[in-house]
């Protein structure tokens, strides 16, 4: 089944620069020799927090890169904190940052809700769990000390 994106949205905000700023403080610590990368940040309607993490890098001849993004726990807690807040007006499940090394401050963060995350991690549950659990971002215990 193919992915049908709803509601993209380019969104500049407090919350979506100080992703963009975190982001670009961790690339800048990556010494590999890579022209660009797309970065996506999926989160799945897990009952407990959680996202995954799809970094893609080019060099400059557009040839796949084999990079790892490092942990960064003050990132994580940006990405929580908008994805929570996102959710309590507008459904969002994935973030897409694209970003050229050279025009580091450029960089665009795309916001937006694809139903196959929701229709993948649904077909992953138990039949007698399916469209019964709640996102984490709808679960009080889960989003204590998000703002």
């Amino acid at each position: 089944m193919e992915s049908q994106i709803l509601g993209t949205m380019q969104i500049n905000n407090p919350d979506t620069d100080f992703i963009r700023q975190q982001i670009i403080s961790i690339l800048k610590e990556i010494n590999k020799h890579w022209q660009s990368c797309q970065i996506t940040f999926i989160f799945p309607p897990t009952i407990n927090r959680g996202y995954k993490t799809q970094p893609s890098f080019q060099d400059i001849l557009g040839t796949e890169l084999s990079i790892f993004l490092p942990f960064n726990p003050q990132l994580d807690q940006l990405l929580y904190s908008f994805i929570y807040k996102m959710n309590r007006t507008k459904d969002a499940n994935k973030i897409v940052l694209t970003i050229q090394k050279g025009e580091l401050e450029e960089a665009v963060i795309n916001v937006m809700y694809d139903p196959l995350i929701v229709e993948n991690f649904q077909a992953n549950l138990p039949k007698s769990k399916r469209n019964k659990t709640i996102p984490w971002w709808a679960n009080p215990d889960e989003t204590k000390g998000l703002t």
